[in-house]
């Protein structure tokens, strides 16, 4: 009996000390705010236009098109970095360098699978094909949902699906929040 209250009283003692040596090495640090760049995004006209270079997919037809301001690519905020073809909007001074974030807000009517942007420049792809390359969850635009941006000219993509036979229009504005 005498044996078993040693061994407990050891136990015991171990535990404490053990815990004291813990408690004795915890550490705390503080994470400082961290600020992130805002961008304006700007456009280049209020109404956009569907690119000649994405037709319309047909109705039972899902597609991808290309949403542009017609004439914008002699704009040197669009020339920069349109190869040539026109743009929807630019972000910040659109000079290049500094990436940021903006929040778009929009409802999408139906007919609108997803939309996104994409820069301007095809590199000698179609312009479908173009937008298509980045036609995922990633690219995806969300409402009231910050996107990172890159400080230059960009052009909307949206997937259409194929049983909306009248897609309605609608606008979409961006802000800080």
């Amino acid at each position: 009996m005498k044996r078993k209250l040693v061994i407990i009283a050891a136990i015991a003692l171990i535990a404490t000390v053990g815990v004291a040596i813990a408690a004795t090495t915890m550490v705390t640090q503080h994470f400082p705010p961290i600020g992130r760049t805002i961008l304006q995004v700007t456009n280049f006209c209020p109404n956009l236009d569907v690119s000649p270079d994405t037709p319309i997919p047909a109705a039972g037809t899902e597609g991808i098109i290309r949403l542009q301001c017609p004439g914008s690519a002699s704009d040197v905020k669009c020339a920069n970095w349109s190869g040539g073809t026109d743009c929807a909007f630019y972000a910040g001074a659109s000079t290049g360098g500094v990436n940021g974030l903006a929040t778009p807000h929009f409802t999408l009517p139906a007919g609108y699978l997803d939309i996104w942007f994409v820069g301007p420049d095809t590199q000698g792809l179609p312009q479908a094909q173009h937008c298509g390359q980045s036609d995922n969850a990633y690219h995806w635009l969300k409402d009231g949902v910050r996107h990172g941006i890159g400080n230059i000219s960009g052009v909307y993509c949206a997937h259409l699906d194929a049983t909306t036979d009248q897609i309605a229009s609608f606008d979409i504005t961006w802000g800080p929040d």
